[in-house]
């Protein structure tokens, strides 16, 4: 429960393209805090690029309530005055953000509509993040930030070293998911007409540089050789969609890749992989981890960023440096020609998942953040008041 015993107003803000690892995070999120004592409500930004219409009926029929406010591109000077308005009309006690484009707008605008508790979690450590002229303002906007939660200890890194967040200011909050959550099928490996001696290699993954495809794709070739009934799985879409297709055309590779697009159900398909390769070439930190490891799945990715500190190299996957053609060949297939270790490698990720990456684990750390941000607030204004009564009338 909350200290004030009724439902704490939370609004939580970030600009959504698409349902991908921040979205899953707020949609398993939201509904859980209604059990905590709270009131979350979303508002989603989105230009005409965007596509926020599954994630807002999932939201929705989840019973959260949700706004979606149009933004005319990254620079958009009339959004600020809108997202005043609109917190200031909500009269929420706590607005929450994500992303850049929430951070940049909503937290100044959050302060101006006279909102004192603004917390922020930062999802992933983007390259663009490190250019000289977003990192001062992403730094300027962390000024009105009462608390930012981190979502891993590489994380909470950058923000410091990078963004010059100080330690005292971030806290460190895993994504959590619930095994056993999706029903264990592979009905969709059937569909293919794949049986179970063909070996299926898996990516769900949004078609971009940062995911690592195109290392993925170079390995196949040597994969293929040594194991030509081998099948790979791109699950996800994306800018880089046609270039990958015709990579894989280019490489000779093209009847053993297939691009199912983007999946509502793409956790489910997971049980029909033998390997799940991710090769990241960075990573705030992957949810996806967490939906193959709940799929007893030996996991391939790569040294980079937060990965480590969810798939240990030797007992639940192997990693490989980033962009290692080779290197990342022969993970694969040192898991393809030892069933026996990629299965009991699968397991290891599995109880690691349910020992450490639960999803209450991961809502009672926010709602932590929460009830100590109240807490502090509440003593802080009994201080102002004791105060003022206890100075003398001139």
């Amino acid at each position: 429960m909350t200290l004030r015993g009724y439902r704490v107003r939370v609004l939580h803000v970030q600009k959504v393209a698409g349902i991908a690892g921040s979205e899953s995070h707020l949609l398993m999120l939201l509904p859980r805090l209604q059990e905590y004592g709270y009131a979350p409500m979303m508002l989603v930004l989105a230009d005409r690029r965007d596509h926020p219409d599954p994630f807002v009926e999932r939201l929705r029929a989840a019973g959260i309530p949700t706004t979606v406010m149009r933004m005319r591109g990254d620079l958009d000077l009339l959004l600020l005055p809108r997202l005043v308005h609109f917190i200031r009309q909500g009269r929420y006690e706590i607005v929450h953000t994500h992303l850049v484009h929430a951070d940049l707008y909503a937290s100044l605008a959050a302060r101006l509509a006279g909102v004192r508790l603004i917390v922020s979690t930062r999802h992933n450590d983007d390259a663009f993040r490190r250019h000289q002229l977003l990192r001062r303002l992403i730094a300027w906007s962390a000024r009105y930030h009462t608390h930012i939660i981190c979502i891993s200890e590489s994380m909470r890194r950058f923000c410091e070293t990078i963004e010059g967040i100080p330690e005292p200011k971030m806290t460190v909050i895993p994504y959590g998911l619930i095994p056993g959550a999706v029903l264990r099928t592979r009905e969709w490996r059937r569909q293919l007409n794949w049986g179970d001696d063909v070996p299926v290699l898996g990516i769900v993954a949004r078609l971009t540089a940062q995911k690592g495809h195109t290392t993925l794709l170079h390995a196949m070739p040597d994969v293929v050789r040594q194991f030509p009934a081998v099948q790979l799985a791109i699950v996800g879409d994306g800018e880089l969609r046609r270039e990958l297709e015709q990579c894989a055309r280019q490489l000779g590779i093209q009847p053993h890749v297939h691009f199912l697009g983007y999946r509502d159900h793409a956790a489910a398909m997971m049980f029909s992989f033998d390997v799940f390769v991710h090769p990241s070439r960075w990573e705030g930190f992957g949810l996806v981890f967490l939906e193959a490891m709940a799929a007893d799945l030996p996991i391939v990715s790569t040294q980079v960023g937060s990965i480590p500190e969810i798939v240990q190299h030797g007992q639940t996957g192997l990693l490989v440096p980033v962009d290692d053609v080779q290197a990342l060949s022969s993970a694969i297939l040192t898991l393809l020609r030892d069933r026996h270790l990629a299965r009991s490698m699968g397991e290891a990720g599995r109880r690691r998942l349910e020992r450490e990456f639960t999803l209450t684990a991961m809502v009672e750390r926010t709602c932590t953040v929460y009830e100590r941000l109240l807490s502090e607030r509440h003593l802080r204004a009994g201080a102002v008041r004791k105060s003022d009564a206890q100075t003398p009338m001139a």
